[in-house]
């Protein structure tokens, strides 16, 4: 529901109960159009790219933590993930005189967890880029410059019916135009 029909009824306060009564209130107007609701299908879509997305930070986390634990150590390396495969070496090297036992035992455990994450992440986009090839929808929106598979599926899954205008596609995809309204 477009957030200007609802600004009219609130009211103050940020309660439950309120809320709901905004929602009613609006709901009763005859003039009120509703976003297009997602089909079972198209939820089950978007999280092919929301999951990729969150292996994604999972792993920026994991490497960042591991290479903060070896700065600890005085073994830095640069922030560009290919210079990882630098760290994971040292960490994988049972003669390397840098690394206490224990902190070699940790390491690895966090090393071994990024490299499962990074094998999700390729599973994954091999999967996003085999659906990008069978759609047509897909095929259509990576010919257009900039947009690669994984942005293509991200848009086809967020945005249900890309006819309706700019606004209502917006308010689809769960961002809003115009100013909150505390509901």
């Amino acid at each position: 529901m477009p957030l200007s029909y609802v600004k009219v009824y609130v009211k103050r306060g940020k309660i439950d109960a309120g809320d709901a009564e905004v929602i009613c209130g609006a709901d009763s107007r005859p003039t009120t159009r509703f976003v297009q609701v997602k089909t079972a299908e198209q939820q089950a879509v978007a999280m092919g790219p929301k999951t990729r997305d969150l292996l994604v930070r999972q792993r920026n986390q994991a490497v960042n933590a591991l290479r903060a634990h070896l700065s600890k150590l005085s073994i830095v390396s640069g922030t560009v993930l290919g210079r990882f495969v630098g760290l994971m070496e040292i960490v994988g090297a049972p003669g390397d005189v840098r690394l206490p036992v224990i902190a070699r035992q940790v390491l690895m455990d966090l090393a071994d967890h990024i490299e499962v994450l990074n094998d999700r992440l390729h599973r994954l986009d091999r999967e996003i880029v085999a659906q990008s090839r069978e759609d047509a929808d897909l095929r259509r929106l990576t010919a257009v410059l900039g947009i690669g598979p994984i942005s293509a599926a991200s848009l086809k899954a967020l945005v249900p019916d890309p006819t309706r205008s700019g606004r209502m596609t917006s308010r689809s995809t769960g961002r809003t135009t115009g100013a909150s309204t505390g509901c």
